[in-house]
């Protein structure tokens, strides 16, 4: 089953010790911190990739792939609410989901808006019916 809700939300990230990063000076810094954007940039497309040749690849050993029905959608949601509330109760938890929440509010209401569906271009071009 693909397009379940933790399959987009994927992220790449580069771990550091905090003291020691502290201890660099500015310009090395800079060098980790672009050096850590240009990995996670490249770690999008690179998934992407092998994400898709795996499809194909399952899809040719007989591999029936399916979107994942949105009741099971809704399910998801539902629990990830009482996993909210209950860890919410940590000051830390809650400060860090709020912020979290507020950014998608805000993001996801410019994407709604700004990005077209693909699914009109792709079918336009490969559309075989």
């Amino acid at each position: 089953m693909l397009q379940s809700y933790h399959q987009s939300g994927e992220t790449f990230e580069l771990i550091f010790n905090k003291t020691k990063y502290d201890a660099l000076p500015a310009e090395l810094k800079a060098i980790i911190k672009y050096g850590a954007e240009a990995a996670s940039a490249d770690m999008s497309w690179k998934a992407l990739d092998r994400y898709s040749k795996d499809l194909e690849a399952i899809r040719a050993r007989g591999v029936k792939v399916m979107k994942t029905p949105d009741s099971m959608l809704k399910v998801q949601l539902d629990a990830w609410n009482k996993v909210i509330d209950e860890f919410s109760k940590d000051p830390f938890f809650k400060k860090v989901i709020d912020s979290q929440k507020a950014w998608v509010q805000r993001t996801y209401a410019y994407e709604r808006l700004n990005e077209p569906s693909r699914d009109m271009a792709y079918d336009h071009f490969f559309k075989t019916t």
